[in-house]
């Protein structure tokens, strides 16, 4: 990684995936002093205007004809920032500061309209959808930086969340289409989560211990698949596709996991880690565990067949993804997701191994990355689960997962019978042959697999001593 990665990617590995304790305080002090010197930042910066906006505009992804967007909008640029790691107290920020506040005091002034501003002169119902996506997206940029306990922000972070936990809640979440101008379009009326409410909730770790029950209803509606249909959003008199609106689960993985927009799977799985649900949503964890199946013994993303970097049809994730700059070595299409999936391993809780985060060489640098993605412990099973009879004797559950990443996923509680299938396909003891072919297909030797088995199965053995001691003083 140091050697492929880009200076943000380095930085912000050194800052947010390595332990404090194991950071070379030099190192990241150097390669802080780089940021500020970095190309891609310096570019951005300079673009902003003497109003704190970028580009002209406030919402834009990306350049729309149909929306009127010429240039990445205020937003988008803001938040990219972030995610190049320049420092979030910096004069750039403050001067766009000023604006987004504004924007939350819901503010009756026109020029706060933007883009829109012309627009909405004859049609108010788009400066209403204009005024209220312009205030999530502000929350959701202001919370990214530096102000997330900034009352003002923890007001409007509220009064969000209690916006869209009513229309949870209420039937239109069921039923939220009506027809409009010949077309099927989102009632006016609804108030669905959108990227930007998301991703606010997602960097305020308090407003999350507040409205835990918001959450669970969050979870729950994140694991209803999208509606089939096509839509467009009413706005006014406007009618434009959807872009910011999410119904449902986005991430459209099949049974596998497998998803064909990596990117925005990534970035959604890290929202989803942030708040806590990433384990709620039966989608987001089975394409979590493909994504760590496809990481090589070292703990490198290494998908088959990967001949570019991975690119997203998506343009919300623009300020998200790459933050790999431009090159042609082919370590340079793993780099990004590797480091986000050691991200979200960090937020997971899983304990990483500081002893090899660091390499003392060039030469051990993919190793000793790459033993970010592995845990060094398993989670026990909770006193009381449930747990299959013919499991009985080992107390764990490997979930119905893809092969290679059943490692990452020990001792949760069982669910469904096809779990039992999975056992005896996979981890019955004493099954030799099946050892021996997992081995050649993972293509490494059988003495090695074999040593595998023998270290899981003292895993079990542990987890069902401590099961045991847990129960015998718990007096059942």
């Amino acid at each position: 990684m140091y050697e492929a990665a880009s200076l943000p990617i380095q930085y912000r590995t050194l800052t947010e995936v390595v332990p404090e304790p194991a950071r070379e305080v030099e190192r990241v002090a150097a390669l802080r002093e780089a940021m500020l010197h970095y190309k891609e930042a310096l570019a951005i910066v300079r673009k902003q205007k003497e109003t704190g906006l970028w580009g002209g505009n406030l919402l834009a992804p990306a350049p729309s004809k149909a929306m009127g967007w010429k240039e990445v909008g205020t937003i988008y640029q803001y938040r990219r920032l972030l995610e190049l790691a320049w420092p979030p107290d910096a004069r750039v920020f403050r001067f766009a500061d000023r604006f987004l506040f504004r924007l939350l005091s819901r503010d009756d002034d026109p020029a706060l309209l933007v883009e829109f501003q012309r627009a909405a002169k004859s049609d108010a119902g788009l400066g209403l959808w204009a005024r209220s996506m312009g205030g999530q997206a502000a929350a959701a940029a202001l919370a990214r930086g530096a102000h997330q306990d900034d009352p003002r922000l923890r007001g409007a972070a509220h009064r969000i969340a209690s916006d869209i936990s009513m229309y949870l809640r209420s039937e239109l979440a069921q039923k939220p289409f009506k027809k409009a101008q010949g077309k099927t379009v989102l009632d006016p009326l609804t108030y669905p989560p959108t990227v930007f409410s998301v991703e606010m909730l997602a960097f305020m770790p308090a407003v999350q211990r507040e409205r835990a029950g918001f959450l669970e209803r969050l979870a729950a509606y994140f694991s209803v698949p999208t509606p089939r249909r096509s839509f467009f959003i009413l706005a006014g008199k406007k009618i434009f596709r959807p872009l910011f609106e999410i119904l449902g689960d986005p991430l459209h993985a099949d049974s596998q996991g497998r998803i064909t927009d990596v990117p925005f799977a990534v970035y959604w799985l890290e929202l989803l880690t942030r708040l806590g649900i990433v384990r709620q949503v039966p989608s987001a964890a089975k394409v979590l565990a493909r994504l760590y199946s496809e990481c090589d013994d070292q703990g490198i993303w290494s998908p088959a067949g990967l001949r570019a970097t991975p690119k997203s049809t998506n343009p919300v994730v623009y300020q998200y993804f790459p933050l790999e700059g431009p090159g042609k070595s082919p370590a340079q299409r793993q780099t990004d997701v590797t480091f986000r999936l050691a991200l979200i391993a960090r937020l997971l809780g899983i304990p990483l191994n500081p002893s090899v985060l660091l390499p003392r060489s060039r030469s051990c640098t993919g190793r000793c990355f790459g033993s970010v993605l592995r845990p060094v412990t398993r989670w026990p099973v909770a006193p009381g689960s449930r747990v299959p009879t013919r499991m009985a004797r080992w107390k764990v559950w490997f979930p119905r997962v893809p092969r290679p990443a059943r490692r990452l996923l020990i001792g949760r509680p069982a669910i469904g019978p096809s779990i039992r299938r999975h056992y005896s396909r996979c981890w019955r003891p004493g099954k030799g042959k099946r050892w021996t072919a997992w081995a050649e297909r993972c293509a490494i030797s059988r003495d090695r697999a074999i040593r595998q088995r023998e270290k899981w199965l003292a895993v079990a053995r542990w987890q069902t001593s401590s099961l045991s001691w847990s129960l015998a003083r718990s007096g059942v």
